[in-house]
């Protein structure tokens, strides 16, 4: 197989989300220019959408033997997180470098910042915070859901990724459980550990990407009067991860602490994330 140069794009979801993982594609086209595959855990079925900037992708036609027992007890969250190793792999056949991201995430901006570091580290992830947490409720967080937000990651086609990737699905395989009382939580737990098992991973510490609730309270947002697009430390925003979203007027169902951002801030780009939502709802 002829191997893409250009970055395969890729998220998971249940046709339950897809008007997300549409808004993700939509913003991933619009801001550099690539398609974004979608694996879809459903039935196959019809769908009418821009096949510009998607493709669809059936999990029955990359499942493996063992799919209906994950499928029997795994949730739909836990089965579409432990796939995402599986599929990175099935990526990486067609293309030299990929990312994946979450379907609740809006890329703002050109992802430089990511290919420019693939090009000295085989594979990235991005932690939940980027300073030192001195509160041991939030560090407690942390050890309970991981250090790494695995909304995102990025990697080379090569020998290190197949090997991290291999060690993920074979923990996801098994462990992929939502039970962080037992120290399990789905695909994002066990890359706490990948580090010690392989120190090639790098931890792109950047306050543009991967911005959340759970990181606001350290990532002071603004908008550029002049391109209209928001900010963090002059740096345009590259990609916001939308999670628990509710509405225009509600950015998140979470509890979390907004540092010295502006609610109004805040609400402009939960406003501007609703309507992207309605219009591919």
């Amino acid at each position: 197989m002829i191997i893409d140069n250009s970055a395969g794009i890729f998220t998971v979801c249940n046709l339950g989300y897809l008007n997300k993982a549409l808004v993700l594609a939509q913003s991933v086209y619009k801001t550099n220019n690539l398609k974004t595959n979608i694996f879809l855990f459903d039935k196959k079925t019809s769908i009418n959408i821009n096949n510009d900037y998607v493709k669809i992708r059936w999990i029955e036609d990359y499942a493996p033997d063992n799919f209906l027992h994950l499928a029997f007890i795994y949730n739909v969250i836990e089965l579409t997180t432990a796939f995402k190793p599986y599929l990175a792999s099935i990526m990486a056949k067609e293309y030299s470098r990929v990312i994946f991201f979450d379907p609740d995430v809006m890329v703002f901006d050109k992802l430089d910042v990511v290919f420019d570091n693939l090009k000295n580290n085989d594979f990235i992830l991005t932690p939940h915070q980027s300073n030192i947490e001195y509160d041991s409720s939030i560090n407690l967080n942390y050890q309970r859901f991981g250090y790494f937000n695995l909304g995102f990651f990025a990697f080379n086609r090569s020998s290190i990724s197949n090997k991290i990737l291999d060690w993920w699905w074979k923990q996801c395989e098994i462990h992929c459980f939502d039970e962080a009382h037992y120290g399990s939580f789905t695909d994002q737990k066990w890359m706490s550990l990948a580090p010690f098992y392989f120190p090639e991973i790098k931890n792109l510490n950047k306050p543009q990407l991967n911005v959340a609730w759970w990181n606001l309270k350290d990532r002071l947002i603004s908008k550029n009067p002049k391109t209209n697009k928001f900010t963090i430390d002059k740096q345009n925003i590259v990609f916001f991860h939308f999670s628990s979203f509710v509405d225009e007027k509600k950015l998140t169902k979470r509890s979390f602490e907004m540092g010295m951002n502006s609610n109004q801030i805040l609400m402009d780009l939960a406003s501007l994330y609703q309507d992207s939502l309605l219009e591919n709802q």
